[in-house]
């Protein structure tokens, strides 16, 4: 069930009109900045947290922290444009 869930997700985002060829190829663009811009400054307020003994916002900006690593290494190494089912599940799981 969960492969067809995955399977449905990723036929409706390839589907969206929003996705045009100049965005797919800037993916691995989108990718560095999302590893090189957003991760970082994602880690740093997950690791201020902890000096204040905040650890459901440690959690929780440290769980987004991650997934914007990982999608963002998947749009670094993925071929433009493409879809993996092992990013909508994990997306699905971190939601």
């Amino acid at each position: 069930m969960l492969r067809r869930l995955t399977a449905y997700i990723a036929d409706k985002s390839r589907r969206t009109p929003f996705l045009t060829a100049a965005v797919r190829s800037e993916s691995r663009d989108v990718g560095l900045i999302l590893v090189a811009a957003v991760f970082p400054v994602q880690l740093v307020a997950a690791l201020v947290c902890v000096p204040a003994r905040d650890t459901p916002a440690l959690t929780a900006v440290g769980l987004l922290a991650g997934s914007w690593l990982a999608i963002g290494l998947t749009e670094l190494t993925g071929k433009p444009g493409s879809t993996t089912t092992t990013l909508g599940v994990f997306a699905l799981a971190i939601a």
